[in-house]
Parts: C-alpha cells; structure tokens; sequence
C-alpha cells in the first residue's frame, strides 16, 4: 500500500515537472516574440531620427526608442532567469524593414509620411502579439503581462502619430 502512494506521488510530481517545463518553454517561446517585435519596432523608429529636425516629433521618437529597448532589454533579463537566452532570428527583416524606411523616406520626409509609416509598424506589431498571445498557453504570468503591456503601448503609439497625419 505505501508502496503504490509512492508510485502515484512520484507520478504526480513527474506531471507538475513537466508542466513546469512545457510552462517555461511557452513563456521563452513568448519573450521571444516580445523581443523581437519590439526590436523591429526600436531599429525602424531609431531610422527615422536621421529624417526630421522637428525637435517635438524627434523627442517623441526618442521616448519610444527608449520604451521598445525597455521591452528588449526585459525579455533579455527574464530569457536569463528561465536559464536561457533569446536567439535573435529575425536580423534579415530587420535590415531589409530598415532599407526600406530610408528609401520610403528618401522620397518623402513629412511627419505625415513618418506617422503613417509608426502606425503601420505598430499595427503590424499589434497583430503580431495578439496573434501569438492567442496561441500561447500555460505561460508564466509575467510573459503574458509583457506581452500585454507592449500591446497596449503599440496601441499607444497609433494613437499618438494620429496628430501627425
């Protein structure tokens, strides 16, 4: 009889284990979504400081360059808690967005051009937490707070590059 409590507590335990485990995976798998959204979003907006000199616009620019490197930096900071790191697989895009952002703006530097560009980023970075938030089960609690919280800024920056357009 003790015998069999043994057995079913070692089972019991095998299963909080593993779920404990599927739980981190799930959490780094959100991080790094997070990570990668706001890195695109950081690098594209730091692009466009080299293309306006209205210091009220440059100096809401700066604020969210400085927001989005928050977010990276805590998806850095919680990847390392989890006893991991983020592997960075998006470069390619992010140079090839950027490429694009200089050309777009080679033609066109108004701030309209400029907001249009941040809300459509924004929008794309909505969808894209929305979307994994939607497919992101058993998570650390402090992931899906990140993730909503960067939903809820990108949401911000729309409504704030309004004035611009």
């Amino acid at each position: 009889m003790q015998e069999s409590r043994q057995t079913a507590n070692n089972h019991e335990s095998t299963k909080e284990d593993a779920y404990h485990v599927n739980c981190q995976q799930n959490s780094l798998a959100l991080y790094t979504a997070i990570y990668e959204n706001a890195l695109m979003a950081k690098e594209c907006t730091d692009v466009l400081l080299g293309y306006t000199d209205n210091l009220e616009f440059s100096d809401l620019i700066r604020k969210q360059v400085a927001r989005y490197d928050d977010f990276v930096q805590s998806c850095q900071i919680e990847a390392n808690a989890l006893g991991t790191s983020i592997k960075d697989k998006t470069k390619t895009g992010r140079t090839m967005a950027k490429m694009n952002a200089k050309l777009k703006l080679t033609a066109n530097k108004s701030l309209s051009t400029m907001a249009e560009m941040l809300i459509q980023g924004a929008t794309m970075g909505v969808i894209d937490i929305k979307r994994t938030l939607s497919q992101s089960a058993d998570c650390l609690d402090k992931s899906v707070a990140l993730a909503e919280e960067l939903l809820k800024y990108e949401e911000k920056v729309v409504e704030e590059m309004k004035y611009y357009l």
